[in-house]
């Protein structure tokens, strides 16, 4: 399944330590947006880790499903240097 994570962080040290985060598990598509291919037990373990770092009085993350459906239908506009991985190919 994949996820849309995005998140606003109210400190730039945990800014930083949440970006950092998310990369492990997926691709950035925007500063504070990620999209994660994962199961959802997966990414039961990312919020944990998440919830660590982050101060829920200032801070927030949302995450939302996208279905293949709903992929299909996104729009995007201006200079995205996003990576489509079903058109990646490795040697």
């Amino acid at each position: 399944m994949i996820w849309l994570v995005s998140y606003d962080i109210a400190n730039p040290k945990r800014l930083n330590k949440v970006a950092a985060y998310c990369e492990k598990f997926g691709l950035r598509l925007q500063k504070s947006t990620f999209q994660i291919d994962t199961e959802k037990d997966i990414l039961e373990n990312l919020l944990e880790g998440l919830k660590e770092i982050m101060n829920r009085k200032y801070d927030s993350i949302v995450i939302y499903p996208l279905c293949e459906d709903c992929r299909r239908l996104s729009l995007t506009d201006g200079p995205n240097n996003i990576i489509n991985p079903d058109e990646v190919i490795f040697l």
